[in-house]
């Protein structure tokens, strides 16, 4: 540890870590998580209801408020985890490789291939 002992505005490099991993704990632990997440859920359940009633208006607002209730019900689906991320969907769907058949030709042109080789073996033999 390179800071191992040493002391700054009366306090050691390992008493301030401790304080530090101390305040991390309590900011990132499980309940702390957990009582945000509910927080900002209800925030953004707030927004949405606010905005939904506007768009449905018929008002000159009306698509300004659908785009911000769209916006607030997207983050809300994300936030737990209702809107999976599309990279993911698309990786998950398209995991094995398709299986692609050759054309006629494809196989006419392997097989005159596969020839070829042969015959420039057999060639090099004698």
């Amino acid at each position: 540890m390179p800071f191992a002992g040493v002391v700054l505005h009366d306090l050691a490099i390992a008493d301030v870590q401790q304080i530090l991993d101390a305040e991390a704990e309590r900011s990132f632990g499980g309940a702390e998580l957990r009582r945000q997440l509910l927080l900002e859920a209800r925030r953004l359940r707030e927004i949405g209801q606010r905005y939904y009633t506007k768009a449905m208006a018929d008002s000159e607002e009306s698509s300004s408020a659908a785009i911000i209730f769209i916006k607030a019900s997207e983050r809300l689906a994300t936030l737990t985890g209702m809107n999976a991320p599309i990279g993911r969907a698309v990786q998950v769907i398209h995991q094995a490789v398709p299986v692609t058949k050759q054309t006629s030709t494809e196989e006419i042109a392997s097989v005159l291939d596969a020839l070829m080789v042969g015959h420039e073996n057999g060639r090099d033999k004698s």
